[in-house]
């Protein structure tokens, strides 16, 4: 086995059955996740969490330079250069235990898990917005200069939006990095600058490579949802989602999971500091610095109702986007985080060519690209920027764009001079405060892509070419 691995180059996790000693199984990786699970006499190996946990009470990691021995008679045995190690087990989350049951229950009543878990996004935002406990470190976020911020995919768009939250209301100086560039950057970071990586699962190797090239520093926090993984061992201080597994490929909980941690981060550097400004260009519906108790006690009761609005109309409408090949998602501020995000989901499960524009770069070269066979969708919420947008929007429909306006109720009188002009359609969802439009549009746009793949009839909850959890470049 050793010597197999040192034949190896890249990432890899193995597992080896012999033959003349099939009781035996044998396991070992480079930095890929592997997890090995102890059950009443059972042994699972698998690369992440939720897989172990029916057969599993117990778990440990297998380190990279490890071979790790699976037998009937002799159970766990660990070999670092010929020599056992006793290895630490740690109990296994009850999360996991109860995101089984609740995948045998979806299963057998042949629901989409990505429906099911967009609607369970209105309780998971009001208990991290106003309920779950934060237990971090702030002054060590306090004492940094700025803020970087580490992700990829999905985890990429809410780090984009939280960017936003973190100028305009905290003041604080953010970049926004994707793992799998920054990994191979010479980044020249003082030890009190403050790293922020963020994964869903917790074992995405972009991530945890970007992490383990800084890991001098003694300023890092993870954002991740499961407890014990990859990127929690490295980083020195963690915030858990706590949300339950996510079944489906394409992120939706766990992306408005992300938007409410990052958002609870702001809020307690703001509750730190002798004052907040006021961020006027983002519409802020309150004083932060006065945010001692709930930060949106009604949050629940008004993503239910978007979700309620978007059962009834976007079925309707996603027949309609179906039968087109190409679509542009435009945004501007906290909306172009959600314009990314809107487009990455339906590429990934309806396989539609959509693109996330910022939508005052529209002019400087993908209005070319507009005509009578692309569909637009435009995140134009209820801030200031919304006579800039209007604008935009009048530019889009003198090339002869079909257009899909998502806004809120209590703005639509504004769009009168669209509303009865072919090629434009409304998405009026219950209104919501100031900044905090992203978690509900979120769920529009998450809806939209699903109800688009089921016309396209297409398998949403596990699409072609991808995985759930990146353990390979």
């Amino acid at each position: 086995m050793r010597k197999t691995s040192g034949m190896l180059k890249g990432n890899y996790s193995i597992v080896a059955l012999f033959s003349g000693d099939e009781e035996s199984l044998y396991a070992f990786t480079s930095t890929s996740a592997l997890v090995i699970g102890k059950g009443n006499g059972t042994y699972v190996v698998a690369s992440d969490m939720t897989t172990i946990s029916t057969y599993s009470s117990t778990y440990t990691r297998v380190d990279s330079n490890e071979v790790v021995k699976l037998s009937v008679n002799h159970g766990i045995q660990s070999f670092v250069d010929g020599v056992i190690i006793q290895k630490k087990y740690s109990i296994i989350d009850s999360m996991y235990k109860k995101s089984s049951f609740y995948t045998n229950k979806l299963l057998k009543n042949n629901v989409d898990f990505m429906i099911s878990e967009i609607f369970e996004q209105p309780s998971i935002i009001d208990n991290i917005l106003n309920k779950k406990k934060f237990d971090i470190n702030i002054s060590s976020i306090l004492k940094s200069n700025s803020i970087t911020i580490v992700a990829c995919g999905s985890s990429y768009f809410a780090s984009l939006i939280a960017r936003e939250w973190f100028e305009n209301i905290s003041r604080v100086r953010v970049n926004v990095e994707i793992s799998s560039e920054f990994r191979y950057r010479k980044n020249n970071f003082n030890r009190d600058d403050m790293l922020l990586f963020i994964s869903q699962s917790g074992e995405t190797v972009d991530t945890i490579e970007a992490l383990n090239s800084i890991n001098f520093l003694d300023n890092t926090l993870s954002i991740v949802n499961v407890r014990g993984s990859k990127i929690t061992c490295y980083s020195k201080q963690s915030v858990y989602m706590d949300v339950g597994s996510e079944f489906s490929v394409a992120a939706t909980k766990t992306f408005t999971a992300q938007l409410a941690c990052l958002y609870r981060v702001v809020k307690l550097i703001c509750d730190n500091k002798k004052q907040c400004d006021i961020g006027q260009n983002i519409g802020l519906s309150h004083k932060v610095s006065g945010m001692n108790g709930n930060i949106y006690d009604n949050i629940k009761g008004v993503i239910d109702n978007v979700i309620k609005y978007c059962t009834v109309h976007i079925p309707v409408i996603s027949k309609f986007i179906s039968q087109y090949d190409h679509l542009l998602y435009i945004g501007r501020g906290l909306g172009y985080g959600v314009a990314l995000e809107g487009a990455l989901k339906m590429k990934e499960v309806a396989y539609l060519h959509s693109e996330g524009i910022a939508i005052g770069e529209l002019k400087h070269g993908t209005l070319a690209l507009v005509d009578d066979k692309v569909i637009v969708v435009a995140i134009v919420p209820s801030d200031e920027f919304i006579h800039k947008n209007i604008i935009n929007l009048h530019e889009i429909k003198a090339r002869c764009g079909k257009v899909v306006v998502i806004t809120d109720m209590c703005v639509y009188s504004k769009f009168q001079e669209f509303s009865n002009l072919d090629g434009f359609t409304f998405l009026k969802i219950p209104s919501i405060k100031g900044e905090f439009f992203p978690f509900s549009y979120s769920v529009v746009v998450q809806m939209l892509a699903y109800y688009v793949a089921k016309h396209r009839k297409i398998e949403v909850d596990r699409p072609r070419n991808l995985a759930k959890s990146i353990t390979v470049e």
